[in-house]
């Protein structure tokens, strides 16, 4: 998906809402008196013990980052500032990702490594590239290249430290 169509989708996503507000939710909160009993937890309840997407959400996060970083060669700069927030959702999306990677079992990041640690690195040999030249082009935002300095890849030496 080129950038002119990421764009295109991330404003029609952002315009077309269908929130339904209950009425009854505008009603003024009604105190109730708390009494302190207890309730049993029901036991069936799972919970998981790491999000197990987590790496497959970071590489669609870096391949976004890639995908833009690449994008901005050839696009005019109006462009390139309206796809920043496409920057800037592909970021959240590797940062929140990395936040569930880091709490992983090291056997499951040492496994992850296994299967996607050549294909992580090399996007972000393509990231460490693309970024260097935007961060030596003097025609770039400022905002923008700050942006870009304060992208943080997951490495092999990070994921199984």
């Amino acid at each position: 998906m080129n950038l002119k169509t990421l764009i295109i989708v991330a404003i029609a996503l952002s315009t077309s809402s269908c929130a339904y507000v209950d009425p009854n939710a505008l009603e003024p909160f009604k105190s109730k008196k708390v009494t302190n009993t207890r309730t049993a937890v029901d036991e069936s309840i799972g919970i998981d013990k790491y999000d197990e997407d987590a790496i497959d959400e970071y590489m669609s996060g870096l391949k976004g980052v890639v995908q833009f970083l690449n994008a901005t060669q050839t696009a005019e700069s109006t462009v390139i500032m309206q796809g920043q927030m496409l920057l800037g959702l592909a970021l959240g999306q590797m940062k929140t990702s990395k936040i569930e990677i880091e709490v992983w079992p090291l056997s499951a990041r040492t496994k992850v490594w296994q299967i996607k640690g050549s294909r992580i690195q090399s996007y972000n040999e393509l990231v460490k590239e693309e970024s260097a030249r935007i961060l030596a082009d003097p025609n770039f935002d400022p905002k923008l290249k700050s942006i870009i300095k304060s992208i943080k890849l997951i490495t092999k030496a990070s994921l199984l430290s």
